[in-house]
């Protein structure tokens, strides 16, 4: 007699990675290539420090680091006039494409489905 074996666990662990695989594909297609582009720019480090970052179940989309340590004032200090680019170009970049971000996690999860 045939039978179904029910893997829950296989299955949730399918879907967690994909919906991993579709934020994190979210964050280095759609955040970071935004924020590059509306990353203030003197010579260029600091839009060159843009990454994307996973560690287990956590997707850190950053710029600085030591090359660039003056990176959280430029973005935070609203009083600073950039020639290019904008203050909060990170943050804006990560609101803006907010809206696409179930859609790639679905994409994702469905092609597990």
């Amino acid at each position: 007699m045939p039978k179904v074996v029910w893997r829950a666990d296989a299955i949730l662990r399918l879907v967690e990675e994909n919906a991993l695989n579709g934020a994190e594909e979210w964050a280095r297609a759609d955040v970071l290539p935004l924020s590059q582009e509306n990353c203030p720019v003197d010579t260029g480090t600091m839009r060159g420090t843009g990454s994307v970052v996973r560690e287990g179940k956590t997707i850190e989309i950053g710029f600085g680091g030591p090359s660039a340590p003056y990176t959280v004032r430029q973005h935070e200090d609203l009083t600073l006039n950039h020639s290019t680019g904008q203050a909060k170009w990170l943050e804006n970049a990560f609101n803006w494409q907010l809206p696409m971000l179930p859609g790639r996690i679905e994409q994702r999860v469905r092609s597990v489905l």
